[in-house]
């Protein structure tokens, strides 16, 4: 099934489950806003590709970037309206392949001023869209931090060392590149790891390594980042968000190696914020699948 087809092939069932997100979101104090798809510059993710664009605004050319998530423009109207906000938008990443990947998708995009306990807000989304089950699992999800899935599930002992971290691999048996990094390695055993997750119940993974937390606040070593899976499909991810200009700085300084970032200044005070909040994004075709199952489609 073409989970990304579902909603032409159901518009109405789509059109209510659409319905249901937004009256959850406002009933809850949000904002809906709408951002600009089109960017001056790229994201800062690395392997996360944009479409580019040449276009022509009066006679002037500009070559300019569909935004791969509203993160940038909605962390930046958080400035002049720090309030919670959330967005239903169409984003855009070249290079996508799979049956769970598509180059153009719609993603839930919220930011949360008021309360950082945002796991127990995606829970009560799901029990909004969903009841008691989803299908056939209860909807009230499990959460483990990311170390104890890690040993649970692939039988490694984590380590952030990469020099352990490969030892214990060969010593469970596990094949891989000597040339692999550290995060080489992890991104491979999560991609093993993942048909594993959810699976009789919605699962959030927590506590990730700080080195894997991107924009999320660190306490010590250990990262305020999340993912959420069902059915072994990651469905959610989020954090409690960076409010140290120094680090967004840095992290804005290593993207700058691989993106071609005009204006680092510009997207160092659009990312940052320095009053405490959380942000989460949601794939919204993922769990459209699992409510349309729940319907009685497929």
């Amino acid at each position: 099934m073409d989970i990304f087809l579902l909603p032409l092939k159901a518009p109405k069932l789509y059109e209510e489950f659409i319905d249901k997100i937004r009256s959850f979101y406002k009933k809850i104090g949000y904002t809906e806003v709408f951002t600009s798809y089109i960017q001056d510059e790229p994201n800062l993710e690395k392997y996360i590709k944009p479409l580019e664009l040449d276009i022509d605004v009066c006679s002037e050319k500009k070559h300019v970037y569909l935004h791969t998530s509203p993160e940038r423009s909605m962390k930046a109207l958080l400035k002049n309206y720090p309030s919670n906000i959330f967005q239903i938008a169409k984003v855009f990443r070249d290079k996508e392949c799979g049956s769970l990947n598509a180059v153009e998708f719609t993603m839930l995009e919220c930011y949360n001023v008021e309360n950082t306990d945002v796991v127990s807000e995606i829970t009560e989304l799901l029990k909004e869209l969903f009841g008691d089950d989803i299908k056939d699992m209860p909807t009230i999800p499990e959460i483990i931090p990311f170390e104890r899935a890690f040993e649970e599930y692939l039988g490694v002992i984590f380590s952030e060392d990469e020099d352990i971290l490969k030892n214990n691999l060969i010593s469970f048996g596990y094949e891989f590149d000597d040339k692999d990094t550290w995060e080489d390695l992890v991104d491979k055993m999560l991609v093993q790891m993942q048909d594993k997750l959810g699976t009789d119940r919605p699962q959030f993974i927590t506590d990730f390594p700080c080195k894997l937390g991107v924009f999320s606040k660190c306490d010590g070593d250990v990262s305020k980042r999340f993912e959420l899976f069902i059915k072994g499909i990651e469905i959610a991810n989020g954090w409690i968000e960076e409010a140290s200009k120094e680090r967004i700085s840095s992290i804005v300084q290593e993207a700058s190696k691989y993106k071609p970032i005009k204006d680092k200044d510009g997207l160092i005070n659009d990312y940052h914020n320095d009053f405490p909040y959380a942000g989460y994004s949601v794939g919204v075709e993922r769990l459209f699948y699992f409510y349309a199952l729940k319907a009685g489609m497929g």
